[in-house]
């Protein structure tokens, strides 16, 4: 990811599934270097891997739902 994306460390930490564009091969780089926006190339190579990977997340997710889990209580202070 960082050598075929020229992607630094903690934009790789930082990075959402929302900001991979699997269509335009595309990644959206949030907070970078001086807290801007960028957009760099996702490399052809990690389109399956990556759809994969989120596609595993993704179910397990469901299945954390299903069994009772994955939801936050925000109650109010006080």
């Amino acid at each position: 990811m960082l050598y075929g994306s020229g992607m630094r460390i903690m934009e790789v930490l930082r990075l959402r599934a929302k900001g991979i564009d699997f269509a335009k091969r595309e990644i959206l780089i949030r907070e970078a270097k001086g807290f801007k926006y960028r957009v760099t190339l996702l490399p052809v190579t990690l389109v399956e891997p990556l759809k994969a990977h989120v596609a595993r997340v993704q179910n397990l997710y469901e299945e954390d739902l299903k069994a009772g889990y994955g939801r936050v209580y925000a109650g109010g202070a006080g």
